[in-house]
């Protein structure tokens, strides 16, 4: 059996995306890029949720990577590290629930070691944009 291909997003993510080869498979959901609904009630009522909130979608080499389709997923996530951060006892088993969609939003190393996250576009002009470096020979 052969392996399943890759799916766009992922290939658009990594850099490896051709129109000329990937363009025919229509029909794929696409990931990424779309605006992030705001967050519930409960997430803005809270100051430690809402800043998680935010760091996660205004970052911008984070946020392209975020779907409306993973809203939910976001909005367990951010209330379960709210919930860590106010609550030094909490349960084992709502940590590594934590840690699994932590893994699934890509915010774990291992997860970014599989599916690294698209390089931020380019704000300017860079101070070592002159810089003329040869690396060994």
């Amino acid at each position: 059996m052969a392996r399943p291909r890759k799916p766009l997003w992922m290939l658009r993510a990594n850099g490896n995306y051709r129109p000329g080869k990937h363009g025919h498979r229509a029909g794929e959901m696409a990931l990424g890029g779309g605006d992030m609904p705001p967050p519930p009630d409960f997430i803005a009522d809270n100051p430690v949720a809402l800043a998680e909130w935010r760091r996660l979608t205004e970052d911008p080499a984070y946020s392209p990577t975020l779907a409306p389709v993973f809203w939910f997923l976001l909005v367990e996530y951010v209330a379960l590290t709210a919930e860590m951060l106010t609550n030094p006892e909490m349960t084992v088993a709502a940590r590594r629930h934590r840690l699994k969609l932590a893994g699934e939003l890509l915010l774990t190393p291992a997860s970014r070691a599989t599916h690294p996250l698209p390089a931020p576009a380019s704000t300017g002009p860079n101070e070592f944009d002159d810089c003329d470096v040869k690396g060994p020979k």
